[in-house]
């Protein structure tokens, strides 16, 4: 599993041909075969990182308080103009929708291309999300790996009914 930064931070890519588990379960396969195996597994895994935590209130108190009056200006001047209204969830989507498959059979990989993906979901992800449940993309795979190997297996399946193989 790999963080490929594209322009700085603002990228996440996940290969997962690189799990030593998928790796392993690639090498001999028929090349068609181990192609679909890989898309199935890496939609599976869209779907998982698309799953968005409920939305959780974490009041400044919990984080540690501001780190500068500066900053607590600043948010407070965000808040009697409108822009932040603490309290309430101010989710847009654009995170969950920004996951997407690139490339095709081995070569496909799983990108979230918005630029605050890595502060959300990436290893740069800041201790106010962690504590209102986001998780780290790394988490995530690994809590569905299981899923993730049933479906690469059930991919497999499929194509070697759907190529006459088996």
């Amino acid at each position: 599993m790999t963080q490929a930064p594209l322009s700085g931070t603002d990228f996440l890519g996940i290969d997962i041909s690189g799990i030593d588990s998928v790796n392993s379960k690639l090498v001999g396969l028929y090349p068609a075969v181990a192609d679909a195996g890989v898309e199935n597994a890496n939609d599976y895994l869209l779907h998982a990182l698309k799953q968005s935590p409920p939305y959780t209130h974490v009041p400044w108190s919990r984080v540690g308080g501001f780190f500068t009056d500066r900053q607590r200006r600043y948010v407070f001047a965000m808040i009697n103009q409108g822009f932040i209204t603490p309290g309430q969830p101010n989710r847009s989507g654009m995170l969950n929708e920004g996951w997407r498959t690139y490339g095709d059979g081995k070569n496909q990989i799983v990108t979230n291309e918005v630029s605050y993906a890595p502060y959300v979901v990436g290893d740069s992800q800041t201790s106010m999300l962690n504590l209102s449940g986001w998780h780290l993309y790394t988490y995530t795979l690994q809590k569905n790996m299981t899923g993730i190997m049933t479906a690469f297996k059930q991919g497999v399946a499929r194509a070697i009914v759907e190529l006459g193989l088996g």
